[in-house]
């Protein structure tokens, strides 16, 4: 079981296929004018924060990735580049 969440987590497919259904629904709910449970709501706000988060260490890790490299790339003199 743990190797199913392990994979869901890393799906970027899957969890935008379920952040858009779960979304559709409020917002179909919404057009229609019917009450929308809070379960639902609450559903909204953790599949978006799921979606979110779990992007954040992704951008987080091209981003030191990146660093990494320019640190290789350019060679830091304490800010004086006069040669």
């Amino acid at each position: 079981m743990q190797t199913f969440w392990e994979l869901l987590k890393e799906s970027v497919i899957t969890q935008a296929t379920i952040t858009v259904a779960v979304i559709a629904v409020t917002l179909y709910l919404l057009a229609m004018d019917h009450p929308i449970p809070p379960d639902l709501w609450a559903l909204d706000t953790l599949v978006i924060g799921f979606y979110f988060g779990s992007k954040v260490g992704v951008v987080q890790g091209q981003n030191k990735a990146q660093a990494d490299m320019l640190d290789k790339v350019l060679p830091t003199n304490g800010g004086n580049n006069n040669g």
